[in-house]
């Protein structure tokens, strides 16, 4: 039986959960990463593959210094080599590895291409309050501006996320952090949630509710919500993805493709 509290396990039940909530649906180089717990230098992280084929057994242990330890593969400077038998992992490795080593509170990293957090990077700023689903991210974000010359400047990336739970990153979409995976997880799901309510908001005329000091306040029990939301998720991946809860092999390695 698979074991669902394992690092590995929520990694992959967080991409399955971030394809069936439309997140990333055809793309390869986003990640679920989980700072390992009983060794908070290392983390897991997720195989250059799409979102929905994910298992338990493909999720990769690399160093914060994307040393290989497991999943034999071998390393060469700060890449990972790809082995004729595994898979690649993102080069988005080096600035996830800089987040958990800036941020001792962060447990989990997840970087996404989501269309509309992507259409809403375009304009040089962050998701706005169009309605109180967006609470959750308010004065929680800040902004990235990736020109296409700088993608993986991990001392950029790290520096503008600060003490932040969500960068939007144009360019790319977002990166989002949380404790755990189950928070990181569904605040990426909401963020996309609230990216696409902006957009639509927009293009009828729509506009955003102007700063107040008690949104601070009311996005508390939003934050609460998120293991439930996580609980909810779950029991749907049961329905539609028996196969992330079948046993499966240890998987055969990893490697960074640039």
């Amino acid at each position: 039986m698979v074991d669902e509290h394992s690092p590995q396990f929520k990694v992959a039940a967080a991409r399955r959960m971030l394809y069936r909530a439309g997140l990333d649906p055809d793309d390869m180089a986003g990640q679920v990463t989980v700072r390992d717990r009983d060794d908070p230098t290392s983390y897991w992280t997720s195989p250059m593959e799409t979102f929905d084929v994910t298992t338990p057994g493909s999720v990769v242990k690399l160093t914060a210094y994307l040393e290989p330890i497991a999943g034999g593969v071998t390393s060469e400077g700060r890449f990972i080599i790809e082995s004729d038998a595994g898979s690649a992992v993102s080069t988005a490795s080096g600035w996830v590895g800089g987040i958990f080593a800036a941020r001792p509170d962060v447990g989990c990293v997840i970087h996404t291409h989501a269309p509309h957090i992507g259409a809403v990077a375009t304009t040089g700023d962050v998701v706005q309050l169009y309605n109180n689903r967006s609470l959750i991210f308010y004065g929680d974000q800040s902004f990235y501006d990736d020109d296409g010359t700088h993608t993986d400047s991990k001392e950029e990336i790290v520096a503008q996320l600060g003490a932040r739970n969500v960068l939007i990153m144009r360019n790319h979409g977002a990166a989002v952090v949380g404790e755990t995976v189950e928070e990181a997880t569904m605040r990426a799901v909401l963020l996309e949630r609230a990216a696409q309510f902006q957009v639509l908001a927009q293009s009828i005329g729509g506009s955003p509710f102007a700063d107040d000091p008690v949104f601070e306040r009311r996005r508390i029990p939003h934050v609460t919500n998120l293991a439930l939301l996580w609980d909810s998720h779950l029991r749907r991946l049961r329905r539609t993805d028996p196969d992330l809860f079948e046993p499966v092999g240890e998987f055969a390695g990893a490697g960074v493709r640039g």
